[in-house]
């Protein structure tokens, strides 16, 4: 799947993660994901997709670093520590048919593309 990696350090970029949380913790670097749900992605629904922020759960608590792009983008303060991962929540069908609210790629998403998401996202970072 693919999402979008905003570094503490460096300009956000484009990733592929594979389709696990494993994954997903990997890519931040952190034991515990939390999804946050930033105001200024949009509205959200459930049957579309939106995308999320996935952050550090335990990141105040260990003293990260703050990361300044993502807590921009986030607008709450204390903001945003360690690295962040972009991707999608939504309703996904499992191999049985059931549906059920999980993370999925950003190129999924009706909208904007990755390459699109990326352009927006930097114009909120200036």
């Amino acid at each position: 799947m693919k999402g979008i990696l905003i570094p503490v350090e460096g300009k956000m970029y484009e990733v592929d993660v594979d389709d696990s949380l494993a994954a997903v913790r990997r890519k931040i670097g952190c034991e515990t994901v939390e999804i946050v749900r930033p105001q200024s992605f949009g509205s959200r629904d459930i049957h579309r997709g939106y995308p999320v922020m996935c952050v550090d759960e335990d990141g105040h608590m260990l003293r990260r670093r703050r990361n300044p792009t993502a807590s921009m983008i986030y607008g709450y303060e204390p903001g945003i520590v360690g690295d962040v991962l972009i991707l999608a929540e939504g309703l996904v069908k499992d191999e049985k048919g059931v549906e059920d609210v999980d993370l999925f790629g950003l190129e999924l998403l009706d909208g904007p593309t990755v390459s699109e998401w990326l352009v927006i996202l930097g114009a909120a970072q200036r």
